[in-house]
């Protein structure tokens, strides 16, 4: 396993801050390299190493964080949630919800509400 230098580490943590500041936007790993002032395929390994994920896998998580939250919050429609994670269709923001959490985010925000009810 290569050895990540703290300058390494400070350039990822550039870019993992860019991914989560902004999940709407679906950064590509080319882009994400050249913000880490690294080459595509050291930031690939680099990110990896450092975060536990690649890049694609860690935006997936932090966009269903924050689609849960929102769908808790209950503030927003679920089309409104989707386009908030990043995604242009409800349709595939449900299909990457349901595979993230068992349900759908409609079925979730039910069975929240009925659980506040009782």
């Amino acid at each position: 396993m290569p050895l990540l230098y703290a300058y390494d580490i400070e350039c990822i943590e550039k870019a993992r801050h860019i991914i989560e500041g902004n999940l709407a936007v679906r950064h590509t790993v080319d882009k994400l390299a050249v913000i880490a002032g690294m080459s595509t395929t050291k930031f690939k390994t680099a990110f990896k190493e450092h975060v536990g994920y690649n890049s694609f896998e860690f935006a997936q998580m932090q966009r269903m964080k924050l689609a849960q939250k929102l769908v808790v919050e209950n503030y927003h429609s679920i089309k409104t949630i989707a386009g908030l994670c990043g995604y242009l269709h409800a349709s595939h923001f449900n299909t990457a919800f349901k595979r993230s959490f068992g349900i759908t985010a409609k079925k979730m925000r039910v069975q929240l509400t009925l659980i506040k009810k009782d």
